[in-house]
């Protein structure tokens, strides 16, 4: 049957989907339910009260593995092994809790698979083939029950028994069978999408033998090594210490079963993925910058090249860009899978169904990409599949393992997405250490008493110390205060070296999302580093003199003064411009003059009343004939790009 045929099962239709691997997990689970067990004592149990977001649970624990999970409310019933169901039932109600029984009552046949369910919604739990916690055991999906309308939807008309009788053991009925979750087509899409992942029992045994070896690597702790401490000051280095000793989560490091949770917008293309890109996208002729994109891609990431190479020719070769075989779709979804793929939607409309329909299937992964559109994604992948057809290779095993250079714990290169390699440049460092680098997101750690949960690290005074250091460090090396603009969107670097200390520096600077408002302030941390000399603040902004002893109204003017400063550019402060009755009565300057070039720091153009006056500056400058360069927020981690004319003598 082809990808669209249409079957029938349970009086609901469904359709196949291109690669199926139902049977095996099938085969799969139900071996997992005969392998050899020791049973659980009641005597051996501990009882746990865990508050959630949606339903508060208690967890039942042998030593520190948890073996159960009754769900308060519903008092559904979730274990790591059904053949230790009636003793945790039985120690759970002699603490007088309630466990909703088997529809058949406790004597009724138990499951012929290895089956759990996740009741942490009232209204929505997901059924799979595995262990008791999806997330740390071998297992998968297979159905998601809907209690108050007694309705399951199946991934696979092979499910539909085991989908009953994991129902019916956790003491519910069925009633309809659906191949649709109720209103929403995209997490139908999303939850077909398991079907195209393999059980572990058919992988090969030397490659889950170095798999277990690898997520052990994954989850060694990581350490500054001596070598790296000698970058930075001592008490930065303890701060990163601080850091890596708390085990800081790594979310697109690979479950136990081998799945990345990122794989669905990985830029690495494995060698199905490969395949299916080839097959969906049309030979096109690349164009003469092919070998500069590749080169450049190569320098930054073996793994990353084909993604990378094709988005270099987007700004490279934007003439071939415009020209690839994609019609532009409005209006334009964010996405490219959303686009449908009925002879009416965008995807006919994009002139390139087969591919949106490859994306729709999952056969072939939709990166994430620093542009937004889908007509964005759609160039993308004909530009990766204009690359593939000429002979660029896939990568061989897309989990394949790397030392981080900073933190020397075991990593995943592949688990970079492409925004963060454009601003780091390399794929040696591990993303927990990338995120801190750029920071992007608090660091979480492992929550001190609930298990499974995380807190962000804490705003402690080690870390501010360390924060006041670094501050003064980069201080010394820019010629004056950071901005936390340009720090969140690169890390310079020349050497190997140079690298580890950048992305150490930054480590104990306050990020995005600081939780609890303990962090200071990106300017009230500058001020207590000392990097701000002297100055004072009125309504907006802070007054401070810059490095050349120009005064400087905002930390902004501050950043781009220092810059000057720091690369010998000759600049006046202040100069005016020319008297205009309509434009400029009053007499208004402009921040810098370079070159006869002047220079605005428009750093308020959210202000309707600043907006109106930078306007009308644009204005006086064209009627006179004079060079403006407006600098935003923005440029400031290109300045050299965006004052070229001015730098230009």
């Amino acid at each position: 049957m082809g990808a669209n045929d249409q079957v029938s099962w349970g009086g609901v239709m469904g359709r196949r989907r291109p690669r199926t691997y139902a049977a095996e997990w099938l085969a799969w689970a139900q071996d997992e339910a005969e392998r050899p067990h020791v049973p659980v004592r009641e005597t051996e149990l501990t009882l746990k009260v865990q508050r959630a977001r949606y339903l508060p649970r208690i967890v039942v624990k042998k030593e520190r593995a948890i073996v159960g999970r009754l769900y308060l409310g519903l008092n559904v019933l979730d274990v790591a092994d059904q053949r230790d169901r009636r003793v945790i039932a039985s120690a759970l109600e002699a603490a007088g809790y309630e466990v909703r029984p088997p529809i058949g009552g406790w004597d009724s046949p138990r499951p012929r698979w290895r089956v759990y369910v996740n009741a942490y919604m009232a209204d929505a739990w997901t059924f799979g083939f595995g262990g008791g916690d999806p997330r740390y055991e071998d297992g998968t999906t297979f159905g998601v029950f809907y209690p108050e309308s007694e309705a399951l939807f199946c991934l696979s008309e092979l499910w539909f028994e085991p989908g009953r009788e994991a129902t019916a053991w956790h003491g519910f009925r069925v009633g309809d069978v659906v191949d649709q979750v109720p209103d929403d087509p995209e997490q139908t899409s999303k939850y077909q999408g398991l079907l195209e992942y393999p059980p572990p029992r058919i992988v090969d045994r030397n490659a889950r033998a170095a798999s277990r070896s690898r997520r052990s690597a994954l989850k060694s702790p990581r350490q500054l090594p001596a070598t790296s401490r000698q970058l930075v000051p001592g008490v930065v280095a303890d701060a990163a210490d601080a850091v890596f000793a708390a085990e800081p989560l790594d979310p697109t490091a690979p479950t136990r079963t081998g799945d990345i949770g990122w794989g669905s917008r990985s830029l690495v293309f494995d060698v199905d993925d490969f395949d299916a890109l080839r097959e969906a996208t049309p030979l096109l002729e690349l164009p003469d910058e092919t070998p500069t994109a590749l080169e450049w891609a190569h320098s930054i990431s073996r793994v990353h090249e084909l993604g990378l190479a094709a988005f270099r020719l987007r700004t490279l070769a934007p003439q071939w860009w415009a020209a690839l075989p994609w019609h532009d779709v409005a209006p334009e979804p964010a996405l490219l899978g959303q686009l449908g793929t009925d002879e009416s939607d965008g995807a006919a409309q994009s002139g390139q169904p087969q591919l949106v329909q490859a994306v729709v299937d999952w056969s072939i992964p939709q990166p994430q990409l620093p542009v937004e559109g889908a007509n964005a994604h759609g160039r993308f992948l004909l530009a990766m599949g204009a690359l593939a057809h000429a002979g660029l290779t896939a990568v061989s095993d897309r989990l394949a393992t790397t030392e981080c250079l900073v933190c020397r714990r075991e990593h995943v290169p592949a688990a970079h997405e492409l925004d963060t390699l454009l601003r780091l440049r390399t794929s040696d460092v591990c993303t927990v250490c990338a995120q801190a680098a750029l920071l992007r997101q608090t660091d979480l750690i492992p929550h001190p008493e609930r298990d499974n949960a995380w807190v962000p690290f804490p705003w402690t005074p080690q870390r501010e110390e360390a924060a006041h250091e670094a501050v003064r460090t980069l201080a010394a090396d820019n010629g004056g205060p950071p901005s936390r603009r340009v720090l969140a969107a690169s890390v310079p670097w020349t050497s190997t070296g140079d690298l580890v200390r950048q992305v150490l520096l930054r480590i104990p600077l306050p990020r995005d999302h600081e939780p609890g408002g303990a962090a200071p302030a990106w300017s009230t941390l500058l001020a207590d580093a000392g990097v701000l000399g002297e100055g004072w603040r009125p309504s907006f902004g802070v007054h401070t003199v810059a490095a050349d002893g120009h005064p400087c109204r905002s930390l902004f003017e501050r950043y781009i003064d220092d810059w000057f400063f720091a690369r010998g550019v000759v600049h006046t402060i202040e100069p005016p411009y020319p008297y205009d009755a309509q434009l400029n009565p009053n007499g208004m300057r402009a921040d810098w003059a370079i070159n006869g070039v002047l220079v605005e720091a428009a750093g308020l153009s959210t202000r309707s009343d600043y907006a109106a006056k930078i306007a009308r500056k644009r204005e006086l400058a064209a009627r006179h004939g004079l060079q403006l360069v407006i600098v935003v927020e923005d440029d400031l981690p290109d300045l050299e790009q965006v004052l070229r004319t001015a730098l230009q003598p």
